[in-house]
């Protein structure tokens, strides 16, 4: 119900968020995985277990500001993994879309995330913001397969690392 950030030329975050998201699970399906994509206020978050959870964001419509951020929980009970995956997400996103870390924007607001409450405590999570719908808009709209990729490569390599067995996830290509 809620369109998040909307910028002066109508470009409204929701649209952005979810068109990543859709893109995001399909790389994930088409590599044998199982991918959900759920609404912000779902009832399933409540003790939702996966090997991962990520929920999806665009940051406001700043024309001055560029960059992404990544966070998890505060008080996470698995902080070593979810640290691992933070630090994943931030090397294959940034390869695959070229943009910096913008880590002085990281709020409160994203370490305590309702749904990383939410979801079931042994599940590791972390929040993305995919960049400002203003300085990053030309990325966001026109390129979004690579903002899908950077964030797929980043879950991939996070289930490798967690994996006892010796089969790898590919690494999708950024074309």
């Amino acid at each position: 119900n809620d369109s998040g950030a909307v910028c002066e030329n109508g470009l409204r975050e929701v649209d952005l968020n979810l068109d990543i998201a859709r893109k995001v699970a399909h790389i994930l399906r088409e590599q044998g995985y199982q991918a959900e994509v759920l609404p912000e206020f779902s009832p399933k978050l409540n003790g939702y277990k996966a090997a991962v959870f990520l929920s999806i964001h665009c940051d406001s419509c700043i024309e001055e500001l560029s960059g992404f951020k990544i966070a998890r929980m505060t008080h996470s009970s698995a902080p070593d993994r979810e640290d691992e995956l933070v630090e994943l997400l931030y090397e294959s996103y940034a390869q695959a879309t070229g943009l910096q870390p913008h880590l002085n924007t990281i709020t409160d607001d994203m370490r305590q995330y309702h749904a990383l409450r939410q979801i079931a405590p042994e599940t590791p999570g972390a929040i993305i913001e995919c960049g400002f719908m203003g300085g990053d808009q030309y990325l966001l709209t026109e390129e979004p397969d690579r903002v899908a990729v950077g964030i797929a490569n980043g879950i991939l390599a996070f289930i490798r690392s967690q994996s006892d067995s010796t089969a790898t996830p590919a690494a999708i290509p950024v074309e």
